[in-house]
């Protein structure tokens, strides 16, 4: 048996970031499942983390939890059981007691998911918008960014169309990436942004339809949390000695 005073346990970004901020050990009962679009990481500095972005914040925030051995058993939980003490599961079926107090981060799923509709653009005017966004929770915004498809050209935008949806919702044609698509195009002509030029008759321009590609659909539930990520985030961070030996790391990689 092994003893901790407190165990964090849970499954989303929030309950990594808080396992750093508190420097209490944390077990991930799942893999991690995000977005870099999400609406809980806008308008946040990551420079803390060495990161531009949230993709690269939650990589360096997973390594410096593994590197101190904050992070318990890493992408290795099979089952886990809280009872007197914590019985956790491997993923090749070795059993590990904790002897501490358990503090669940992550409860039960909510009814609202976060979908994103991912679209390669195909024809169109190229532009220097980067986001649009409408008061509805479907097609609740769009993001733009530099396509990373082989042989594109980089001015080429693909897009990211964010919406927040119910279960129901989520299984209904009246929402699915062909409304999405119908959707985003309204947004986008309403904001000016053209297709490919197709005529000019008269000295008058006259574009065609922007044309774009559906390529994924991507779902993540939504949990009740002890506090959301801008409220962990917003923590003052422990100085405990995990957190000083990795930035005494840092120290010298800079160096």
């Amino acid at each position: 048996m092994i003893k901790h005073d407190q165990i964090i346990i849970g499954r989303t970004t929030s309950c990594l970031l808080f396992s750093w901020r508190t420097q209490t050990p944390c077990i991930l009962t799942h893999d991690l499942t995000y977005h870099r679009c999400d609406p809980q990481f806008e308008d946040l500095d990551f420079c803390e983390f060495n990161a531009k972005d949230p993709l690269e914040m939650i990589t360096n925030l997973s390594f410096a939890l593994s590197f101190t051995g904050l992070l318990l058993h890493p992408l290795n939980v099979q089952n886990i059981r809280i009872d007197d003490n914590i019985n956790l599961i491997t993923k090749n079926n070795r059993t590990i007691t904790y002897d501490a107090n358990p503090i669940i981060f992550d409860t039960k799923k909510k009814k609202l998911f976060d979908v994103y509709d991912e679209f390669h653009w195909r024809r169109g005017s190229t532009h220097d918008v980067d986001e649009l966004n409408s008061r509805e929770r479907f097609c609740r915004k769009i993001n733009f960014y530099s396509s990373r498809r082989p042989k594109v050209k980089p001015e080429t935008k693909d897009l990211i169309v964010s919406s927040i949806m119910t279960e129901e919702q989520i299984i209904s044609p009246d929402y699915g990436n062909g409304m999405v698509r119908i959707k985003a195009l309204r947004m986008m002509r309403e904001a000016g942004l053209k297709g490919q030029l197709g005529m000019v008759k008269n000295g008058k321009e006259y574009y065609k339809t922007i044309k774009m590609d559906f390529h994924s659909r991507e779902i993540i539930p939504r949990f009740k949390q002890l506090k959301t990520f801008r409220e962990v985030f917003e923590m003052e961070q422990k100085q405990e000695k995990q957190w000083k030996m990795f930035e005494k790391l840092r120290f010298k990689q800079k160096i």
